[in-house]
């Protein structure tokens, strides 16, 4: 299976998951029986919005399913109608997440923990909690 991850950074297996979908500068696909990772780099000088752009770079790649530790209603509405699943993060890095994958821990998004329109424009860091995506909760 490919997993797809948002990042701020390529450390491999040890990126931590961006605190949201949309304004990850990057994602990284990880194949998750080689644990081969490739990168996606969003384009700066796309015209859509943080979550269209990524769900645009997203289109024809060889990607089961993302795994995101927070993401708005449009975004997982868009990436559902590509036929991906989302997952919510269970661990800061891909590979705490991937750890949580292979314990059939790692569950679909609970569409209760989604952005509303209200909460976007902040940095998820500066007290927009969620659930997930701080310490692998699955172990």
């Amino acid at each position: 299976m490919k997993l797809c991850f948002p990042v701020q950074e390529n450390n491999g297996l040890q990126s931590q998951v961006s605190g949201h979908f949309g304004s990850a500068p990057l994602l990284l696909v990880v194949d998750t029986e080689s644990r081969e990772i490739s990168e996606l780099k969003r384009s700066a000088h796309a015209e859509q919005p943080g979550s269209a752009r990524l769900a645009q770079l997203l289109a024809g790649e060889p990607i089961d399913a993302m795994v995101v530790s927070s993401i708005g209603p449009g975004a997982i509405s868009r990436l559902q109608a590509a036929g991906l699943k989302v997952y919510q993060t269970a661990g800061a890095t891909i590979s705490d997440n991937l750890l949580c994958l292979d314990d059939k821990r790692l569950k679909e998004f609970d569409a209760a923990g989604l952005c509303s329109q209200g909460q976007h424009g902040h940095g998820h860091e500066r007290g927009h909690q969620h659930r997930a995506g701080h310490g692998c909760s699955c172990h």
